[in-house]
């Protein structure tokens, strides 16, 4: 009996190590591929980045000039409420 525990110990033993060893294969292989994918969602996030700073440029710039206009009609209401 103690010769039957030992060997499926044994082999038990065996196939952790046989699925241990096809996960870190298996790591291996994919390696490459999550490199890849990191450098894609990097180059999407640099991507978002310079949208949204081209973006609070152009917002910055909408919102001076709708300023520059809010002036100008404020000066035309003056000038023809003076008539």
């Amino acid at each position: 009996q103690r010769t039957d525990e030992f060997e499926i110990r044994f082999e038990e033993a065996q196939d952790d190590r046989a699925l241990l060893r096809a996960r870190v294969n298996t790591m291996f292989r994919d390696r490459p591929d999550h490199y890849r994918t990191a450098m894609l969602i990097d180059r999407e996030a640099m991507y978002a980045r310079e949208a949204w700073a081209f973006s609070e440029d152009r917002s910055s710039g909408i919102a001076t000039h709708v300023r520059t206009l809010e002036t100008q009609v404020a000066a035309l209401i003056a000038h023809t409420s003076s008539l």
